[in-house]
């Protein structure tokens, strides 16, 4: 989990600009996580918290689409919800693995119109309860290995598996939600945001930083932080506060509280199950410099204060200046620890470089898909028909050469081109037919 703050530097008689950029990624349980960096939300959402009474939370947030003509507010907020929960029912993975409560995802998304009328009540009542049944909030965490040959627990990812009903009731209030915090969202949020994604946050980030760089007197300092176990150290308290001062109803924060407190989880690994276990936290000074310290400085705080805790081994520092005169930079002290200035840095996925030149990205890019390309022979040489190979090369290869390739097409080197487009020829010669090189 990581994000990062850009401050842009001008010498001589530039002026000095900042630009803060603070593109949390963070969401529990499909919750949106309101952020703000000094705890205060400029702009309250009004509330309707009145309206609840007798209809239940689920059709009084359904009201807020509904037609205005429509006789019978109830009645349409009935079928709003049917039509809600009938719908995420439907768009059920079936090839998922079901959750602690044994109910196959098949089995909901193949009967959805049978049951959206028992899940639409189911929901309802849980919403006028403000409870979550304890099977619901249960979860199954398998341990997914990091690396080949794991041997200490953090070489592990955990996975937790949660009942598929709970997933479909999580959808359809994340759909009310945004409609209500849609505009205190940080509009420098590129993650859990629909239609953006790391290519807008890439794209942002090198054009703030080439647009200063235009200048050759300037320089631009970059630091990436990182958060041990984001989702895991989010406080339900602090959430349902945030939640109720943008105008979400109080009846679906201490829902959502219920939700987040409390929960039974146990690790399963192979045939091996632990005890169950009770979880009531997560989901997730000198010179020119002077402003770019306190901005770290009072996030830093803001972490603290909303039990974030920052991972100053992972969080670094990447400074890019084009000046002849090499400027010395003294380093960012956080928490004690003086944070490392690195050369390079993997931002989303993509490598980036104090030139910000796509040498290592492409090397990266090259070396993944070198690997991806030797599965593609083993299969073919396993006798796989030309289609699933083409299918194969299609969401597994070039997904791996491309990725993110309309950050780094247009400004890449013709040498950088070459060596994946070198690729993309080979592949081109195991499925037997040209593939569209870059």
């Amino acid at each position: 989990m990581s994000f990062t703050i850009i401050w842009r530097r001008a010498f001589g008689r530039c002026p000095s600009p900042f630009v803060l950029s603070l593109s949390i990624r963070c969401a529990m349980c499909s919750c949106l996580f309101i952020r703000s960096v000094h705890g205060t939300v400029s702009r309250p959402v009004s509330n309707f918290s009145t309206s609840v009474t007798g209809i239940g939370i689920l059709k009084a947030l359904s009201l807020l689409t509904s037609s205005s003509t429509s006789s019978s507010p109830t009645s349409t907020a009935s079928a709003s919800a049917s039509s809600s929960a009938t719908l995420q029912l439907k768009k059920i993975k079936a090839r998922k693995a079901p959750g602690p409560d044994g109910i196959s995802p098949r089995l909901l998304k193949d009967c959805a119109d049978q049951l959206c009328g028992v899940v639409r009540r189911l929901f309802n009542l849980s919403l006028s309860l403000e409870k979550v049944p304890a099977l619901w909030k249960t979860s199954c965490v398998v341990p997914v290995p990091k690396t080949p040959r794991p041997k200490e627990p953090n070489h592990f990812r955990p996975v937790a598996l949660t009942s598929h009903l709970m997933k479909t009731m999580e959808r359809i209030i994340l759909r009310h939600l945004r409609l209500l915090v849609g505009t205190q969202l940080d509009p420098l949020q590129f993650a859990y945001q629909p239609g953006i994604g790391v290519e807008d946050a890439v794209i942002y980030l090198l054009h703030r930083s080439l647009l200063h760089l235009e200048d050759s007197r300037s320089a631009v300092r970059v630091m990436f932080f990182d958060f041990s176990s984001a989702f895991n150290t989010i406080q339900p308290s602090l959430l349902r506060v945030k939640m109720e001062r943008v105008g979400v109803d109080q009846h679906l924060a201490a829902w959502t509280t219920d939700y987040l407190t409390n929960r039974p989880q146990f690790v399963k690994l192979q045939h091996c199950v632990s005890d169950v276990v009770l979880c009531s936290t997560g989901a997730p000074q000198e010179g020119d410099d002077l402003e770019y310290r306190t901005i770290i400085r009072d996030f830093v705080s803001w972490c603290e204060l909303n039990q974030l805790q920052l991972n100053t081994s992972k969080t670094k520092e990447m400074i890019v200046n084009y000046q002849r005169k090499t400027s010395h930079f003294t380093p960012v002290n956080i928490q004690g620890s003086d944070i490392e200035v690195v050369r390079s840095y993997r931002f989303l996925g993509v490598h980036l470089n104090n030139k910000l030149d796509w040498t290592d990205n492409t090397h990266a890019l090259y070396k993944k898909g070198q690997s991806r390309l030797h599965l593609l022979r083993r299969l073919r040489s396993f006798g796989v028909c030309r289609a699933l190979l083409r299918t194969f090369y299609d969401s597994v290869v070039a997904s791996a050469i491309l990725y993110a390739v309309v950050c780094w097409r247009g400004s890449s080197t013709d040498r950088d081109r070459s060596r994946l487009n070198r690729l993309i020829r080979r592949a081109s010669s195991v499925l037997d037919c040209p593939r569209t090189p870059l």
